[in-house]
């Protein structure tokens, strides 16, 4: 392959060496060949500094590399873990022009933390590439060995990801609660607390759950529920949307400022919602998305006092809600 290639896309630092060099520190531990190289990192963003470091070598013409960037606050809550990793994917393929020949999802334990990963092959053509992605809280740690494809061993990359060894970890207490199940995924703030919903209809039980949280004077709410596929066939998804919306202000007594029609991508489709906002007569402003997803209702609402014109909070909810 060449130096010219895997430089362009890996930026590569030569070094010789033999043996192996112990790297250790509180949040990981690592063995990597003797004389590799290692280097600060920092990458400029909206949200500020994205700061890490890179251990780097070349073994001939393969190319081995461990590195770790700290994401600013902001970003790491404004996504759940999965979605960084998918991010950090679709980046390292773009980056090394390569395509994914195969993805396995993996977790590892940091303490009691399960911390979410990728293993992932690739090729460019005339590059292998093997790469490994772990998320423990906003650290991405990035594992990665390239070789020509004439070269079938990966005996140095799994020598390195045997010996890779994380801290335990422990979640701040106002770190961000991350939900995420098999139909959706959202960050919620720190202390949202769920609990079970069961409604009776004449076409049998309605379940779901209620996620919420309490931020100073503000609201922030996520409900799904479930309805009985009988009372579902009873009316067009834009129906039961028109209910869901018109059952919330009736029930609030609230002043429709606002309401559109939208689309949120549920999988490789589009699932019709509805999105408004209202004044109760209190003057507590509310912003509110419904989303119809088969016979699931997602209700996302995010209550203020009129004073509070930030909606930075909802916006943030909003943002990270993936229907998968």
């Amino acid at each position: 392959m060449r130096h010219s290639l895997l430089a362009a896309s890996l930026l590569i630092s030569l070094s010789s060496f033999a043996g192996v060099k112990a790297v250790k520190t509180n949040e990981f531990s690592v063995e990597l060949p003797d004389g590799v190289t290692v280097k600060d990192t920092t990458d400029s963003t909206d949200f500020g500094p994205m700061t890490g470091k890179t251990w780097e070598a070349e073994l001939g013409d393969n190319y081995l590399s461990l590195s770790y960037s700290d994401f600013p606050m902001k970003i790491f809550t404004a996504l759940p873990a999965e979605k960084h990793l998918d991010n950090a994917r679709n980046g390292s393929l773009s980056g090394s022009k390569a395509k994914l020949t195969k993805e396995t999802k993996l977790s590892m334990k940091a303490g009691s933390f399960d911390a979410p990963g990728r293993d992932i092959e690739s090729s460019t053509g005339e590059v292998l590439l093997n790469t490994r992605l772990i998320m423990v809280g906003p650290r991405l740690y990035t594992m990665v060995y390239g070789r020509p494809v004439s070269e079938k061993s990966i005996a140095p990359f799994t020598a390195m990801i045997n010996s890779f060894k994380l801290g335990a970890y422990a979640p701040p207490a106002n770190e961000p609660r991350v939900i995420d199940t098999k139909e959706f995924s959202l960050v919620m703030p720190s202390g949202t607390t769920d609990k079970p919903t069961n409604e009776t209809t004449d076409f049998g039980p309605m379940t779901g759950i209620s996620y919420e949280a309490e931020v100073g004077e503000a609201y922030l709410g996520m409900t799904y529920v479930d309805f009985p596929a009988k009372l579902i066939a009873t009316q067009k998804p834009k129906q039961h949307l028109d209910n869901a919306a018109n059952g919330s202000v009736k029930a609030t007594k609230a002043k429709v400022i606002t309401q559109t029609n939208i689309e949120v991508a549920a999988g490789k489709k589009k699932a019709p919602g509805i999105e408004m906002e209202t004044e109760t007569p209190e003057g507590i402003t509310t912003k509110t998305r419904f989303f119809l997803v088969g016979n699931r209702l997602y209700t996302l609402v995010y209550a203020r006092p009129k004073a509070e014109t930030s909606v930075a909070l909802y916006k943030a909810a909003v943002d990270s809600f993936v229907i998968k």
